[in-house]
């Protein structure tokens, strides 16, 4: 009886101490949340810091209700319920006051905002006329005795309208009138040799260039991207359009290529959708990749003599070139130079080409026949994929590869003649999938063991 008695007084003394500890850490929050409150009355308190402040409090309601919580087991209270609906109220009118603080806070970032812009288009607009008045102070600069045109430098985007470079200036620097937006006219004199790289890239509003005698050279990306460019004169003192130098500019359709012009970079002309006639002279004796890549318009072209390689992709998806005339002193067409051309006809391939690189001719379904050269030793993967009207193909005994997917959905091909000399034959060079296509082979030659292989049709010659 004794030991019970003793055991339950030490339980009772454990269950105080537990208590008094939970009304402790109850206190401690109790008089952090007042004192916070307290601190969020004083009307000194910025709004940003009461915001806070307020998002504290709340988490200390979270707290306190977790406490609370913790008493209806270790304590045995009977006013649990009565106190976290009140916390929780609190808490509720809080979140209220917190979301009205934030409209209170949105309401004075749109009038700061509105203040900035209305100050910044101020300053735009008194610098813009003071920039207009005073640009002939400014837009030279003289460098070891030379006056270079240096605009780009000290208000780009400000130029309005038409510009006229004086005669005096001899230097067009790099990206000097990069992304002026209200550029709508430039004329640049004969007395500057070199339009500099990107010097009007993306002038979005630019519509008309004139080049007068005497500039020699177009940079990289000079008039990349201004899309509203209609009208282009060249002279012919320029012997070298840059790479990318007409890159994107949609809005030519006509553009006059003098002579004298000798090199037309890599992607000059790439994406000039509207693009409808390129008279090339010629004294063009170099065209570069993907020169007129995508130039989706462009009827008909004539490559000058003096061209003797016609590079990758130079016509690619050219959808509506329905001529080309290729020089007989032509010795590489590059890969995919011609891919995607489907409203060309008919191509003569100069005998001086030894091979038919892979998609050269992809996808031209215009073709009803080619002829490929005695000389030519290999035809390269998918170099005549797509082509559906090719009705005739003539494969000359010099030829000794024939690459994988080369002649693939020809579907209009009912007889291919493939010489014995040819010993490798790509997969899926032919394709039997639309038509009974039939090979004309020596018996146990390689096309005929590909036949076999793939289910076409074969028909022995003798002497193949």
């Amino acid at each position: 009886m004794d030991d019970v008695s003793i055991a339950s007084v030490a339980e009772l003394t454990q269950d105080e101490h537990r208590t008094q500890r939970a009304e402790l850490a109850k206190k401690q929050i109790y008089n952090k949340a007042r004192s916070m409150m307290t601190a969020l009355s004083g009307r000194q308190v910025e709004q940003d810091k009461k915001r806070r402040m307020i998002y504290a409090y709340r988490d200390l309601c979270d707290e306190y209700v977790a406490v609370i919580n913790i008493f209806t087991y270790i304590a045995g209270y009977n006013d649990v319920d009565e106190l976290i609906s009140q916390c929780e109220e609190r808490r509720v009118q809080l979140t209220q006051e917190v979301a009205v603080l934030e409209a209170e806070a949105d309401a004075i970032s749109r009038k700061r905002t509105i203040l900035t812009t209305t100050i910044v288009s101020a300053f735009v607009i008194v610098f813009m006329v003071t920039f207009r008045l005073t640009l002939p102070l400014w837009e030279f600069e003289n460098v070891d005795g030379i006056v270079i045109y240096k605009a780009g430098d000290i208000g780009i985007g400000f130029h309005l309208g038409n510009v006229t470079i004086p005669e005096y200036a001899v230097g067009l620097g790099s990206g000097t009138f990069r992304d002026s937006f209200f550029l709508k006219t430039i004329t640049i004199p004969g007395s500057i040799d070199h339009i500099g790289d990107e010097a009007f890239l993306g002038c979005a509003s630019l519509k008309t260039v004139v080049i007068e005698d005497g500039v020699r050279s177009i940079g990289r990306a000079a008039f990349r991207d201004c899309e509203k460019l209609i009208s282009v004169t060249l002279p012919g003192s320029v012997a070298q359009i840059g790479p990318e130098a007409f890159m994107g500019c949609i809005g030519i359709s006509e553009i006059t290529v003098p002579y004298g012009v000798e090199r037309i970079g890599e992607s000059a002309f790439l994406g000039c959708v509207g693009l409808i006639e390129m008279p090339l002279p010629d004294s063009v004796a170099s065209i570069g990749a993907s020169a007129f890549q995508g130039c989706i318009s462009m009827m008909r072209v004539t490559i000058p003599d003096a061209v003797t390689s016609i590079e990758n992709s130079t016509f690619q998806a050219c959808a509506s070139l329905a001529g080309v005339e290729i020089p007989a002193g032509v010795t590489n067409i590059g890969e995919y130079a011609f891919m995607g051309c489907s409203n060309l006809r008919a191509i003569t391939i100069p005998d001086g080409i030894d091979i038919i690189n892979d998609g050269v001719f992809r996808f031209c379904t215009g073709f009803s026949e080619v002829v490929i050269p005695d000389g030519v030793k290999s035809i390269g993967a998918s170099s005549f994929l797509g082509c559906t009207r090719l009705t005739s193909i003539s494969i000359p005994n010099s030829v000794k590869s024939i690459g994988q997917y080369a002649f693939w959905n020809c579907r209009l091909l009912d007889e291919v003649k493939v010489p014995h000399t040819v010993t490798l034959i790509g997969n899926r060079a032919f394709t039997n999938n639309f038509n009974d296509l039939t090979l004309l082979c020596a018996e146990g030659s390689e096309a005929d063991t590909f036949a076999q292989d793939n289910g076409l049709s074969v028909r022995y010659m003798v002497n193949g």
